[in-house]
C-alpha cells in the first residue's frame, strides 16, 4: 500500500509519504517520509505519549516504521523545519518491545526555534487478558524548553478496565519514575514522580474512532510539582481512500524553568490519501 498524506498545524504543512513492504515472513517495515504519529507523538513537557503511539494492537514478530518530515518555506516567509522519526517493535506471544525515535529542528531565517529530540524504549508482559507489566527507560533533550538533558527509568503495571471487543477500549496505567535533568545553566535535578495514564479507545462507527490519553506525573515528595498532558484525536474515514484526522495535544508543567511557559497546547489536522 502506497500511501500520500497531507496534514497541517498551527505552524506548517507538511507532505507525506508512507511505502508499506510485507515480507513472505509477514514481518513489516515502513518507510515514511512523513511527520505521521511519531511527530504527532513528540514531547511536549517531557511527557512522550506512548498510548496513542501504540494505539493499534503490534502484529505478531518485527514490525516497524521510520519517519523523514521536512517543511521549506522561502520568499517573505523563510523557514525550515525537518523531523526523523522511527519505531521499531518486536513481539513475541505475551512479550513485546519497542523503541521509539523522535528528532526535531526548525529554523526561521537563521534563527533556529525548534530542537527537540527523544528516545523511548519499553518492554511490556501481558500476564492475563486484562493485567499487564513494563519497564521503560527514555532520554531526552529540548533547547527550547531549557532542556539539555533529560534521564529516566520507571516502570509499573497496566489494567484494562474496560474491553469491548475491538471497538472500545479503557486502560488505566501506573507506576514510578526516576529522572535526572540537566538544564541550559548545568543546574542538575534528580526526581522520583508516580506516574498514572488512562486511555480510552471507542470506534464510533466504521470509519470513526475516538482516542484519549491523560498523563499524571506527580514528584513523590511534592504533590505540587507535578506534569499532565492530554491528547484527544479523531480520525474519520471520508472515503474508500481518504482519511481525516484531528488532534489535541495540551501539556502542562506546575513548576517549570524560568521563563519557559507552563502550558503548550497544538491542534493538527491531516488528510490521508491511500491508493
Amino acid at each position: 500500500m502506497l500511501q500520500l498524506i497531507f496534514f497541517q498545524n498551527s505552524n506548517s504543512n507538511c507532505m507525506l509519504f508512507d511505502y508499506i513492504l510485507n515480507t513472505p515472513d509477514k514481518k513489516i517495515f515502513r518507510f515514511t517520509l512523513a511527520l505521521v504519529s511519531l511527530v504527532f507523538a513528540s514531547p511536549a513537557l517531557a511527557i512522550v505519549n506512548i498510548e496513542n503511539i501504540r494505539a493499534k494492537e503490534p502484529v505478531e514478530g518485527f514490525s516497524g516504521n521510520l519517519a523523514v518530515g521536512i517543511d521549506l518555506e522561502s520568499g517573505n516567509t523563510n523557514r525550515s523545519r525537518v523531523a526523523l522519526g522511527a519505531r521499531t517493535q518486536w513481539k513475541r506471544g505475551e512479550v513485546l518491545d519497542f523503541l521509539v525515535f523522535n528528532y526535531d529542528y526548525g529554523a526561521s531565517g537563521s534563527v533556529t526555534d525548534v530542537n527537540k529530540s527523544f528516545l523511548h524504549g519499553r518492554h511490556v508482559v501481558t500476564l492475563s487478558p486484562r493485567w499487564a507489566w513494563e519497564a521503560y527507560a527514555q532520554v531526552q533533550q529540548d533547547e527550547f524548553r531549557r532542556l539539555n538533558f533529560r534521564g529516566l527509568l520507571g516502570g509499573g503495571l497496566r489494567n484494562t478496565l474496560y474491553r469491548s471487543g475491538d471497538r472500545t477500549a479503557v486502560i488505566f496505567g501506573f507506576g514510578a519514575l526516576f529522572e535526572n535533568e540537566e538544564l541550559d545553566d548545568n543546574s542538575v535535578e534528580q526526581t522520583g514522580r508516580g506516574s498514572f495514564y488512562l486511555s480510552i479507545k471507542h470506534e464510533v462507527k466504521k470509519d470513526i474512532n475516538l482516542i484519549s490519553t491523560t498523563y499524571l506525573q506527580p514528584a513523590i515528595d511534592h504533590l505540587g510539582d507535578f506534569r499532565a498532558s492530554e491528547q484527544a484525536a479523531v480520525t474519520v474515514g471520508l472515503t474508500d481512500t481518504l482519511d481525516l484526522k484531528l488532534s489535541l495535544d495540551i501539556s502542562h508543567d506546575s513548576e517549570p524553568p524560568a521563563g519557559v511557559e507552563r502550558t503548550d497546547t497544538k491542534f493538527t489536522t491531516g488528510i490521508a490519501y491511500r491508493f
